[in-house]
Order: structure tokens, then C-alpha cells, then sequence
């Protein structure tokens, strides 16, 4: 199991038109993925927890890394762990 934590300037602001397609699509990836975590969002920035089997969170942090809708991730947090926080 492994856990990531990672910030990031978000591009979209509070529109929660765009906020709701985030969590829609990242839910359905996720869940393929058996990605479990939490997105946090105030308009200017994310909080993101990633967790899962290690390949699944380094291929969703992968898709993350070239979406358009943030900028500036900083990763804060990218270990093995013993099991999920976020189910």
C-alpha cells in the first residue's frame, strides 16, 4: 500500500462547474484503479491524498501531473504505508 500527498495551484477557481467534472472523472479512474484518497479545494489551491497499490498511485500521479487545470504540484508526502486513512 502506498500513500501520496501532493499540493497544487489550482486554474479553475471555484467553479463548480469545472470542480464537479474533477471529482466525476477522478472517481471513476480511481475507482478502477482501486485508488482510494480525499481532494480539497478553496479556489486557489488543491490538497490531494492518493492511496493504493504503489504502480496505480504513480500512474494516477502521472494523469494528474499534465492536467491543465492546476499548476505548480509539490509533492509533500510519497511513502509505503501499512493501510488506507481514506477508504
Amino acid at each position: 500500500m502506498h500513500r501520496l500527498i501532493f499540493i497544487s495551484r489550482s486554474l479553475v477557481g471555484t467553479d463548480p462547474g469545472a470542480l464537479d467534472a474533477i471529482v466525476d472523472r477522478s472517481a471513476t479512474l480511481n475507482q478502477r484503479q482501486g485508488i482510494t484518497g480525499m481532494l480539497w479545494s478553496d479556489g486557489s489551491s488543491f490538497a490531494q491524498v492518493l492511496e493504493g497499490e504503489s504502480q496505480a498511485v504513480a500512474e494516477t500521479m502521472n494523469r494528474i501531473r499534465v492536467d491543465r487545470r492546476h499548476t505548480e504540484i509539490e509533492v509533500v508526502l510519497d511513502r509505503p504505508v501499512v493501510q488506507r486513512m481514506f477508504e
